[in-house]
């Protein structure tokens, strides 16, 4: 997905010089380099301090880096750019949950859903932070709302594989196990020796 917008990105920009600037920033991210991403994102806001998507790449960098608290007020600003960035509510929601705050993600996922009903990521991570609420039924819901959207999203069948088995499912959490393993969820291997024998 993200190798498709790079590529829209670059066509899309007319190759100007704030556009080419966050390309490099979005590559050198794919090549783990976050703060060679940072920097270029920082040049892309000096020429640009209203372009959301360079607060996103750099609060993705920052999120890498474990700089949680620098990455969310990059996700606020770009929010504050542009309330209708499901992207951003997403990545935000994502560093709540790391920071154990489940609630305040699930705010955030439910906003990326209200702004876009077909985001297979909000259901998907929706459901993995209500787990940790012990909202099980919930996410249930949420992990086969995910895979409805997307039929070869591995982690979610993981998840809800495990999940099924500590619903006392075990006979189909193992078989989304299996599944999750078929699409290169190594994981689900180990999972599968563990609960499925």
């Amino acid at each position: 997905m993200k190798k498709l917008f790079i590529l829209i990105l670059f066509f899309y920009s007319g190759f100007n010089c704030y556009s080419q600037k966050l390309l490099r920033g979005v590559v050198l991210g794919q090549l783990q380099d976050y703060q060679g991403t940072i920097a270029y994102c920082n040049k892309v806001i000096e020429v640009n301090p209203n372009y959301a998507y360079a607060y996103n790449e750099r609060g993705y960098a920052k999120y890498n880096l474990k700089n949680y608290l620098g990455a969310i007020e990059d996700y606020n600003k770009a929010i504050e750019i542009n309330r209708n960035n499901a992207e951003a509510f997403i990545n935000r929601g994502i560093i709540k949950a790391t920071l154990h705050n489940y609630l305040g993600a699930i705010e955030d996922y439910d906003k990326a859903l209200r702004i876009y009903l077909y985001y297979e990521d909000a259901y998907y991570y929706r459901g993995v932070a209500e787990v940790e609420l012990k909202k099980h039924a919930e996410a249930l819901e949420d992990y086969n709302k995910a895979i409805s959207l997307n039929p070869w999203y591995a982690d979610a069948y993981y998840s809800r594989g495990l999940l099924k088995i500590l619903m006392n499912q075990k006979e189909s959490g193992c078989i989304d196990l299996s599944k999750a393993g078929e699409l290169g969820f190594k994981d689900s291997y180990d999972m599968i020796k563990k609960y499925c024998k």
